[in-house]
């Protein structure tokens, strides 16, 4: 155990032993580079006996330190007043007592505000419209594709292609579909809707390659 904790130990237990001995009220406050040590007896606090100091000798400890965070409270609300104000200006309110340069550079910083808004709300559009755009050409893929399988499927099982303008006759279109397997969800893997709408597309989307 090193020398400061054997001393420090030895004072705290005279404290307590003059508390319990002496009937008396002891403060003790231990200061080092990296750490601080109370000590009050256990009938007192530690507030009580700095107050009771004060009285006894007659002092102030807390006015000098009262006054300065009166005037930091002050400041405070000195600030959040003329930030109240600016947001009331911004909003049109709160402009009567403002001079032309005032009013001047108020309208110039609304201007360059409301600049940016609009880039980010013309931004914010593109975003949007780029998505909407990938989806349909995600659908149309998906919708030719299914196509593709289709035409497939009834040429293998009914000897000939279904015509690529859609002429072949309803009966035909309509047994098929009832007569093929649904569309293997492997082959579909491959193709994505993105979900989210609003969401910000900066690449286009993969083309689906047309089935040989």
């Amino acid at each position: 155990m090193d020398s400061f904790s054997v001393k420090k130990n030895k004072i705290l237990k005279e404290a307590n032993k003059i508390t319990r001995l002496c009937d008396a009220e002891v403060s003790i406050i231990l200061l080092t580079s990296d750490n601080f040590y109370l000590y009050t007896s256990p009938t007192s606090s530690m507030k009580k006996i700095i107050d009771q100091y004060q009285s006894t000798v007659g002092v102030d400890l807390w006015s000098s330190h009262y006054a300065k965070m009166q005037d930091e409270l002050g400041r405070l609300k000195d600030e959040n007043s003329a930030l109240k104000r600016e947001i009331m200006q911004r909003r049109g309110e709160e402009v009567d007592g403002m001079d032309i340069k005032e009013l001047s550079n108020l309208e110039e910083e609304m201007l360059y505000a409301a600049k940016i808004i609009q880039t980010r709300k013309n931004l914010v559009m593109h975003c949007r419209i780029d998505t909407y755009r990938k989806k349909v050409r995600n659908l149309e893929d998906i919708q030719r594709h299914i196509r593709l399988n289709l035409e497939e499927e009834f040429e293998r099982r009914h000897g000939r292609v279904m015509d690529r303008d859609g002429h072949d006759s309803a009966a035909a279109f309509a047994g098929l579909i009832h007569a093929t397997d649904p569309v293997p969800v492997q082959q579909l893997a491959h193709l994505r809707i993105d979900e989210g709408e609003g969401s910000c597309v900066t690449t286009e989307a993969m083309e689906v390659e047309d089935s040989d």
